[in-house]
């Protein structure tokens, strides 16, 4: 499942492309999960996390294109499409990283084109490859295969499906690069993968048999974000 969001002022503007992507979902057999958010305040108000993200430009409050430079500042991976009426906002366009424009009023055959390029770049960065420098060489693995990563001092180990890798660093560094992979910190010396946690109980989450801690000072912001990306299928 693909999560979307979709940021528009304009409920009208919001429900065009929200039944553009159910046309797209029948015909091409994609799956989607689509939250709609009136302004770019309440969209980057505590941001879990989604694969595509529809921007308008033309909004209250904060205009999308300094909304945009402000998302990726919490997500640099997201696939980014601005919607709008200014076509000249094209090069500032490139500052936020964006994939395309659409242009208003939108069309679907625009739409789909644009959808599928998107597609095929979400799909390309769903199993990141990580790559882990050690002291006599490098490690690679899928983030797929990653359980939960913890630290001891300046020591981390990324605990696999199959393996431990052993590496110097800091887990905010790490925390930075699996950013918008369904990560969530549950302890300042854990991060743990959402998809694999088996069930939370009391101040301990469960990952095949094994017990990792959820600290008192985290665990009302860890069960919220769990509880989002469970809602919106992103795990």
């Amino acid at each position: 499942m693909i999560t979307v969001a979709i940021v528009e002022d304009l409920k009208k503007s919001a429900d065009i492309l929200t039944g553009y992507i159910s046309r797209f979902e029948e015909e091409e057999h994609h799956s989607f999960s689509v939250t709609h958010y009136p302004d770019a305040l309440s969209f980057l108000d505590g941001y879990s996390g989604y694969d595509l993200v529809f921007m308008d430009i033309e909004m209250p409050y904060l205009n999308g294109m300094d909304g945009a430079l402000r998302f990726r500042e919490k997500d640099s991976s997201a696939v980014l499409i601005f919607v709008t009426n200014l076509a000249n906002y094209a090069v500032r366009g490139y500052e936020a990283d964006a994939l395309d424009f659409i242009v208003k009023p939108v069309r679907y055959s625009d739409f789909r084109f644009k959808l599928l390029r998107a597609i095929h770049v979400i799909e390309g960065k769903k199993d990141k490859e990580i790559t882990v420098v050690l002291k006599d060489g490098l490690k690679r693995f899928y983030v797929s295969d990653l359980l939960w990563v913890e630290v001891s001092g300046h020591q981390l180990t990324y605990v696999l499906t199959n393996r431990e890798i052993k590496a110097r660093g800091t887990l905010l560094e790490v925390e930075k690069m699996l950013k918008g992979y369904g990560f969530l910190r549950s302890h300042n010396a854990y991060l743990v993968n959402a998809r694999y946690i088996d069930e939370v109980v009391g101040n301990e989450v469960i990952i095949r048999e094994s017990q990792i801690p959820i600290s008192k000072p985290k665990k009302k912001q860890f069960l919220q974000e769990l509880a989002k990306l469970y809602g919106k299928g992103s795990v």
